[in-house]
């Protein structure tokens, strides 16, 4: 059917995939000669011939997308699973390193490789299902060829490969008895003139520069003499906080060598994440940067390392080239006790050889490596790699990426995540060199690096491929060096793969998914396998994957698996079958490289407890199982996500969100796939302190503040929704699940909404403050009309009776809450009785009398709140703030916006107040903000909406920081040091 529909193609379809009438006249002749010679009628090898011999890269993507889609419109999905963009060929198949290890099995193993169990054709594609098998069913077989591969260095071999395979799976011992340093092993073993490292600077992406692996060898013995000299001790944790420079390659491997353990933190993590990792490693010294140079800016790191209160640190000045030697000076003043990268490497001499440091512990239970994934409670979960982790790192590449010896691969990632221990470790035991480039990713430098630096294999996450496509900046970029891209982190889209295979003439894309507690990834793709974007086709060497779906489940098609209590394991094997599932993955122990400890949590509970059976480990990604042994990944089903190729738990952001954010009282973060595919999305659901928190885009950009400055600004907010609260169970747990259901409700009919509603009753717990307008996404805007709920009363006494029916207690007990709100009433309150404070009583924190008729203040209304730091009266007929004596001495924050306010008389004498919101009343004069100097604490000002802002945007701000130079945040924008520096200049 594809050969015919080919065929049929004309000139007016080429010109509508953006072909000029002259480039579609020349495409038509060329495929009509290509269509006319005796082809193949599988669609698969048909699409092979169009991709190799008539497609370009430059051609418009339209045109390949039709090409690919016409093609494959015979194609049985159900039978062959999804139709693949790039096919094997039998000669390429037998030079892969898969190909070459099944010829070493004919040679070393041939009693077992070819035995009536797997009786292999001597063909790699048909006998790629064979050698996992063999990597589950013998492993004292197997393993030690693997380790022959990357000329593993033992100071003292294994006993055996895998010992204690009992019912307890930390119990589990693989290379027990074994001693080695895994950084001696990666920087021994291969050509020590061969390049280890490829790297160029931003500014000159084809400046390519060279460092052997003697050389880096060298530099990586020099730094752990240093360390030992500096009176750090074999077990110490030492803090790694660079971008991925030679050096923080050099002083990766240093630590391992000396004996210490790395800690890795992300260069681009906030104060708060620096300090919480440091402490739960306790860490004795940290290494790093005293700024970070990307896209033309420069980015302060050790200022943030400073202020997480870090322990003594080395740090090398940006920008001073690959060489061991720092050639730059250090951007500011050092803490006491801190060093220069160049005064730490003069404590110790350059040294000849190298001599790690060996414990007298089986390596397999010495940690190398100190690591961190997000946990669902919010703190981190770190997590140690021994001196065997690495080993699943190299393998992967070793049959997955195919990583073979003398190649260049470059993954644009740092220290502070897996994928950078990854990389180094992967290409030093592999015998590659890695390409490092100190640039952002997402310019067209880095294509111009990679194709300088001849890159064999590349890997991505979605969020760069996207943008990538978006900007056009790859285009005529020569990408024929590439062998294979390779992705992880997050959910791919089909499309957007198919135009990455496309930018360098349809080579695979290998998806990878794993995690740091794996060490590596357990579904991924193969060079011996067609690939498909956007799935997996095999799961890794050496580990057995499952599906688990509920018994009864309908999701169960075409038969199924064995079962633990209450779920089946569906098995994804390579190749095998039209079963398909969908559920949660868990992983068959045991398998190397994974964890058996936390630092912090109980490892058992985190990866075991509740399963059906003791040897089964939890993951939690959701993941289809699709015929022919192909898979998708449908993220997380815990409440974890992936953002930007790196995995954050949603409490993290919600707590960024309510500490940063002070309109915000409660927050719910949840990870939604774009209907069309690719990387999550990051939803906010927010419930406001009151009725007069700000409705509108801004608040959507103080939450990416609030998370960009302290959590990590790849992070993006995706949309933003207002509701009035959180959809809890009976424990009280926020049910995010149900409000992923809303969302899923979106892009349906009304008839199927009502129908989904009446099965989810959480839904109807859950009330948005405006049905039609309350999603603000990236730079979105609507014009807001919010409606809040009314209530039947007007007198204070009935308000307040109807706030404590609503809040679970009586009228008498009313002076035991902390929070009272009469928001919004119906009729609304017109003033507020003299013993209004004393009646709420002095618990009272925060007090909501916002949307109402109010007109003053006066008087004695709040006396007797003795313990009020909330005030909210916004959207109010307010002319003035008197009355403000009686809570001067607790108030923190006073919400005023939407009044009639001329003046801020007696705001002064609030001497504690740290947030004041006085937007959109009717301020227009300088005194006003003078008024306010003698307030040392105030530090968020709101004041946009008012005459005094008039249409000079950048004088206002200038004026007001002048007046109150205390402040940190102004009119929702936070206070850059470039307009303190003005503003302070425009008052001389």
């Amino acid at each position: 059917m594809g050969l015919n529909d080919l065929k049929n193609l004309d000139l007016n379809t080429l010109i509508g995939c953006k072909l000029t009438a002259q480039e579609a006249f020349v495409f038509l002749a060329d495929l009509q000669t290509m269509l006319s010679d005796a082809l193949p009628q599988d669609l698969s090898q048909l699409w092979r011939t169009i991709s190799k011999y008539v497609l370009r890269p430059d051609y418009p993507f339209e045109l390949h997308q039709l090409l690919f889609k016409t093609t494959y419109l015979g194609w049985n999905t159900e039978a062959n699973g999804p139709a693949p963009v790039w096919i094997p060929t039998q000669q390429g198949a037998v030079s892969t390193n898969a190909g070459r290890f099944m010829n070493t099995l004919e040679l070393k193993a041939p009693s077992a490789w070819n035995s009536q169990q797997y009786r292999p054709s001597g063909d790699p594609r048909a006998d790629w299902p064979l050698l996992y098998r063999l990597s589950i069913d013998h492993p004292e077989m197997f393993w030690p060829l693997v380790l022959e591969e990357f000329r593993f260095k033992f100071h003292t071999p294994p006993k055996k490969i895998l010992e204690n395979c009992t019912d307890d799976p930390d119990a589990v011992q693989w290379l027990p008895g074994a001693r080695f340093n895994i950084a001696e092993c990666a920087l021994t073993g291969h050509d020590p003139d061969r390049p280890a490292i490829l790297w160029a600077a931003e500014d000159s992406p084809t400046t390519v520069h060279t460092i052997t692996r003697g050389e880096l060898a060298q530099q990586a013995q020099h730094f752990a003499n240093s360390l030992h000299a500096w009176d750090l001790k074999p077990g110490d944790a030492v803090g790694l906080d660079m971008p991925m420079v030679p050096q923080a390659v050099a002083a990766y491997l240093g630590i391992i060598l000396a004996g210490c353990v790395v800690v890795s933190i992300a260069d681009s993590f906030a104060p708060k994440e620096i300090e919480s990792r440091l402490r739960i490693a306790n860490a004795k010294a940290i290494i790093t940067h005293d700024v970070v140079l990307r896209g033309g800016k420069v980015l302060p790191l050790y200022a943030r390392v400073v202020e997480a209160g870090a322990p003594r640190a080395v740090v090398l000045p940006a920008g001073g080239g690959g060489g061991h030697q720092a050639q730059n000076k250090i951007r500011g003043e050092l803490r006491s006790g801190d060093i220069s990268w160049d005064t730490f490497l003069s404590f110790a001499p350059v040294p000849n050889t190298l001599h790690p440091y060996i414990s007298a512990a089986d390596s397999n239970s010495t940690i190398s490596n100190i690591l961190f994934s997000s946990g669902t409670t919010g703190e981190p979960k770190a997590i140690p790699w021994t001196h065997v982790t690495p080993l699943r790192c190299a393998t992967d590449a070793f049959f997955h990426q195919d990583v073979r010896v003398e190649d260049v691969v470059c993954w644009p990632s740092s220290m502070g995540w897996m994928m950078g221990a990854w990389l180094v470790m992967s290409c030093l035991l592999n015998g590659a060199a890695m390409a490092l480039f100190t640039g952002s990713p997402v310019d067209r430098q880095f294509g111009q690096f990679v194709s300088s630096a001849r890159v064999a294999v590349l890997g991505l996450v979605p969020s760069i491929v996207r943008s990538w496509k978006a900007s056009g900046c790859m285009r005529g970029i020569d990408f024929s060096c590439i062998r294979c891209f390779s992705s992880t982190g997050e959910a791919s889209a089909a499309e957007e793969y198919l135009w990455l295979s496309s930018l360098a003439g349809y080579c695979p894309v290998i998806e990878y998914c794993g995690g740091t507690e794996i060490g590596g990834g357990f579904l991924s793709g193969s060079m011996v396998q067609p690939q498909s974007p956007a799935t997996f086709s095999t799961p890794t060497i050496g580990t057995r994957p499952v599906v688990l779906v509920p018994i009864e489940s309908s999701e169960i098609r075409n038969g199924g698996g064995g079962g633990g209590s209450g779920a089946r394991e569906i098995p994804i094997e390579p190749a095998t079958g039209t079963t398909s599932a969908l559920g949660e993955l868990a992983l068959i122990m045991p398998q190397l490289g994974v964890s058996q400890s936390l630092l912090n949590a109980d490892h058992r509970r985190v990866y075991y407890e509740g399963m059906p059976r003791s040897m089964l480990r939890r993951h939690g990604d959701e993941v289809e199982k699709l015929s022919n042994g192909y898979c998708k990944a449908h993220g997380r089903v815990d409440d974890t996500m992936n953002l930007g190729g790196i995995k954050v738990s949603s409490v993290e952001l919600e707590r960024a969100v309510v500490e940063g954010v002070g309109e915000v009282a409660e927050a719910a973060a949840v990870a939604v796939p774009p209907a069309d595919g690719g990387p999550d999305k990051l939803v906010l659901f927010l419930v406001l302190k009151s009725s007069e928190g700000d409705v509108s885009p801004r608040l959507t950009r103080a939450c990416q503040h609030a998370i960009s400055s302290r959590l990590n600004p790849l992070f993006k907010v995706g949309a933003v929704r207002v509701i009035l609260a959180l959809p809890r169970n009976a424990s009280n747990k926020v049910m995010r699940r149900v409000l992923r259901d809303e969302l899923a409700l979106d892009s349906e009919s009304d008839k199927e909404k009502i129908s989904k509603r009446n099965s989810n009753p959480g839904l109807d717990k859950m009330v948005l403050r405006n049905q039609k307008t309350e999603l603000w996404g990236g730079a979105e805007a609507a014009a807001i009309d919010v409606q809040f709920p009314s209530s039947p009363f007007a007198s204070i006494r009935q308000a307040l009776e109807r706030h404590c029916a609503t809040s679970g207690v009586t009228f008498d007990q009313l002076h035991t809450l902390e929070k009272v709100s009469l928001a919004a009433c119906c009729p609304p309150l017109d003033k507020l009785d003299p013993n209004f404070g004393q009646t709420v009583g002095p618990q009272c924190k925060l007090l909501s009398l916002s949307t109402n008729n109010i007109d003053r203040l006066a008087g004695t209304s709040l006396t007797g709140l003795d313990k009020l730091e909330i005030l909210s009266v916004g959207r109010n007929c307010l002319k003035r703030l008197d009355g403000l004596e009686a809570v001067s001495n607790t108030l923190q924050e006073l919400w005023a916006s939407y009044n009639a306010l001329e003046k801020l008389a007696g705001v002064e004498r609030c001497s504690h107040l740290r947030v004041l919101y006085a937007s959109n009343n009717k301020i227009k004069d300088w005194a006003e903000v003078e008024r306010l100097a003698g307030l040392e604490q105030l530090e968020d000002l709101l004041l946009s909406g008012n005459p005094l802002c008039g249409g000079d945007e950048a004088g206002y701000r200038a004026g007001v920081l002048r007046r109150l130079p205390q402040l940190n945040k102004l009119d929702g924008r936070l206070v850059s040091e470039e307009e303190r520096v003005l503003a302070a200049a425009g008052s001389k």
